[in-house]
């Protein structure tokens, strides 16, 4: 008994870890977003670096894989390394391959 106690009480522990760690990434986003338009006034002008930073799902929605697989292919030199913004990760838009920072799934 006390040995499905534990198993239960860790299942329940990692799923309340995926659920939490997915609605912080998406909370996150949104309170970006909701900053960057409190400081559109005074944000760089369009085309400025500052709007060409992409996150790790938009990086992988553009290479068509998955989000967890980017950190690997960071790892293997095929994508160079992301930039830190806080306690987030970013992709400049420019440092991408050609394909990618323009959202070409071909490749």
């Amino acid at each position: 008994m006390r040995d499905l106690d534990h198993y239960l009480r860790c299942l329940v522990r990692d799923e309340v870890s995926e659920l939490l760690e997915g609605y912080l990434e998406a909370l996150e986003d949104r309170l970006v977003a909701r900053l960057v338009e409190a400081f559109a006034e005074k944000a760089p002008p369009a085309g400025d670096a500052f709007d060409q930073l992409l996150t790790r799902r938009e990086v992988a929605e553009r290479l068509g894989i998955d989000y967890r697989t980017v950190p690997r292919l960071v790892q293997a030199g095929d994508i160079p390394r992301p930039v830190s913004v806080g306690k987030r990760q970013r992709w400049r838009k420019g440092d991408l391959p050609g394909a990618v920072a323009q959202g070409d799934q071909s490749c």
